[in-house]
């Protein structure tokens, strides 16, 4: 099948590079710049750290006094954000394995309030309130912002060309803000040709922005994980 994945780098390499292994032609189109702040001045330590996506985890690893802080429990909303905390060189990573309301169950379930106060690295722009969950359960949450991300407002030639064309079997989209982007870029012209295209969407809300356009169809993963959406290329590629 032919591709097209739209996430920030160094996601979309990680995700083409899989496709490719699987045999797929893959086009990437980051709709996403991400741009890291400066680290916080924290008075000490947190008691642990609460983290909802790898780019999170990516700040971190540029902020001099995170090297001090591998010992620290981090409390990982999925398993890909796990695995990002882990090759940071954090020992002690906890996956919630789903959403934000999982992973507030499970800091609820396995730390206490008095232990000391969390630290949250958050997106300057996020779409649920963490720190807010988390305060009611009587946590103390440090919630500084680690990194914000750029919508990307151009598209490469041959991307471009291709959609006109009709040319991808599929276009995958991970998050909200990156399918508007794509959205507002799409709106630019020229015109897309999608009547042969699938969307296939991580999730409802990242499929919400271009769910409306005339796709072949939508397809969303039955979990928010990359192997779900992975089981949806799949299938498409087997129904030929």
């Amino acid at each position: 099948m032919r591709l097209l994945v739209t996430r920030p780098e160094p996601d979309a390499s990680a995700t083409t590079a899989r496709l490719s292994e699987r045999g797929h032609a893959v086009d990437t189109t980051p709709m996403l710049r991400i741009v890291v702040h400066p680290e916080p001045n924290l008075p000490r330590p947190p008691a642990a750290i609460v983290a909802t996506s790898a780019n999170a985890v990516r700040a971190m690893r540029q902020w001099a006094t995170a090297a001090q802080w591998r010992e620290i429990s981090v409390y990982a909303v999925g398993d890909a954000t796990a695995r990002e905390a882990r090759a940071a060189g954090f020992v002690h990573v906890d996956s919630a394995a789903g959403n934000v309301a999982a992973l507030t169950a499970r800091i609820a379930e396995r730390a206490r309030p008095d232990d000391g106060a969390l630290l949250y690295p958050a997106a300057r722009d996020t779409a649920g309130d963490l720190a807010a969950a988390l305060s009611a359960k009587g946590f103390d949450v440090i919630r500084t912002e680690a990194y914000h991300a750029e919508a990307v407002t151009t598209l490469d030639d041959a991307v471009r060309a291709r959609l006109a064309d009709g040319g991808y079997d599929a276009v995958l989209v991970y998050s909200a803000r990156t399918a508007a982007a794509f959205a507002d870029v799409l709106d630019r012209g020229p015109p897309a040709n999608l009547a042969r295209t699938h969307l296939v969407a991580i999730s409802e809300a990242a499929a919400a922005p271009l769910a409306a356009r005339a796709w072949s169809s939508v397809r969303i993963a039955a979990h928010p994980d990359e192997d779900a959406v992975f089981e949806v290329i799949e299938a498409l590629a087997s129904a030929g």
